[in-house]
């Protein structure tokens, strides 16, 4: 039916996929640390009057869905701080993302710096935040080490030929995986890889 939306099936095997999500174009989604919430980003509205924003489910029961953030930018790439009180987003205005997040108890939002798709670094409070960020006067993008308490910002993951981009970290905290794209060439075509990095 044209439409994308999340699933849940057990890995053990056996068991049905649970449709979790009822909407027309969810794109992205994010488990909170505790396994209770999914948030998930959907296109709402038709044509170049669509946007994305950002809602929240309970994994396990019923259908009700919050809107955590909503306005005329995407919002996207949701990503739970580890004590499950705040929720980190990117917003994307015509192309310029910045970090974003949103206090689940009083609703008080709060930009951080450029990027997007965060990703909590390990034992760091929610404090730092790996992100992607576009390459000035480039079409590349690399990663980059944020501390949101401090200000300051780390280059991490950076090549001249290549551009990466979603990070996550392992369950371990041991490692970050990320995607990284090679351009187009007279000798070979684009190609997507994943690298994997030791923290």
């Amino acid at each position: 039916n044209n439409s994308s939306n999340l699933f849940i099936r057990s890995t053990e095997g056996g068991a049905a996929a649970i449709q979790r999500t009822f909407r027309n174009d969810v794109e992205d989604f994010s488990y909170s640390k505790d396994g209770k919430y999914l948030s998930f980003s959907d296109r709402v509205g038709v044509g170049s009057y669509s946007n994305l924003n950002i809602y929240m489910i309970d994994v396990n029961k019923g259908s009700a869905v919050r809107q955590i953030a909503s306005g005329n930018e995407d919002e996207q790439n949701p990503e739970f701080s580890d004590e499950g009180n705040l929720l980190f987003y990117s917003k994307n205005n015509n192309g310029n993302y910045t970090l974003w997040s949103q206090d689940l108890k009083s609703g008080l939002m709060t930009q951080y710096s450029e990027g997007f798709n965060p990703c909590i670094v390990p034992n760091s409070g929610s404090k730092q935040l790996f992100v992607t960020r576009r390459v000035k006067n480039s079409t590349r993008t690399e990663i980059w080490k944020v501390d949101i308490e401090t200000g300051s910002e780390t280059q991490y993951i950076t090549d001249s030929r290549r551009s990466f981009s979603s990070p996550k970290v392992s369950p371990n905290g041991k490692y970050l995986i990320c995607t990284g794209s090679t351009a187009k060439s007279n000798s070979r075509p684009s190609n997507l890889d994943l690298y994997l990095y030791k923290i």
